[in-house]
């Protein structure tokens, strides 16, 4: 008899769960698409984990690359440090790691970048009522997840998941390129 209550549990559980995810699934302000080419970006003010200072990204008047990660993401980790051998000191675009790891990981997220010598900002999330501050508004639902934007503040490339960080550049490197051939034109 006892086997019977928890399977009656159970069953209302599942039944309960399943019901609330299809209701979830209906509000499509939750589930927002990932921001295409071609779409304005938005623009966002977040905190620096390691310099404490405010910044608002992206910059229009230039590139920027807005990479979307997380402590828990194991591509993430491997990419930061590969995206940061890529960039030359000098460079002529923004980078910005915005980490949608809460406030109460703030310190962790210092100890990463110190130990890897990030010198781009890591922008710490923040959440309004159970959302994304800025997540949400580029429809990032998972990391890794990066944007470039042209220096018209539109977004010139998106992308969801791992990636070869090589081709990423050497293809950023020809977006730039034909960007500045139609200026001069």
């Amino acid at each position: 008899m006892p086997y019977y209550r928890i399977y009656k549990c159970f069953l209302a559980v599942i039944l309960l769960t399943f019901f609330s995810l299809s209701a979830a699934k209906g509000d499509e302000t939750l589930f927002k698409k990932m921001l295409e080419p071609g779409s304005s970006a938005p623009v966002n003010k977040l905190k620096d984990a390691m310099s404490k200072s405010e910044f608002i990204f992206p910059e229009k008047g230039k590139w920027n690359i807005v990479f979307y990660w997380s402590l828990f993401c194991h591509s993430c980790l491997s990419e930061i440090p590969a995206i940061q051998r890529h960039l030359p000191e000098d460079s002529d675009f923004n980078v910005y790691y915005v980490s949608l790891d809460s406030s109460r990981m703030e310190k962790g997220l210092e100890n990463f970048g110190k130990k890897r010598r990030l010198t781009r900002p890591i922008l710490m999330e923040e959440l309004y009522e159970e959302r994304y501050l800025t997540a949400d508004q580029w429809g990032v639902s998972a990391t890794p997840a990066v944007f470039i934007t042209n220096p018209e503040g539109k977004i010139a490339f998106s992308h969801a998941g791992p990636m070869d960080i090589d081709k990423f550049f050497a293809d950023f490197e020809v977006m730039k390129n034909l960007g500045s051939e139609r200026e001069q034109q």
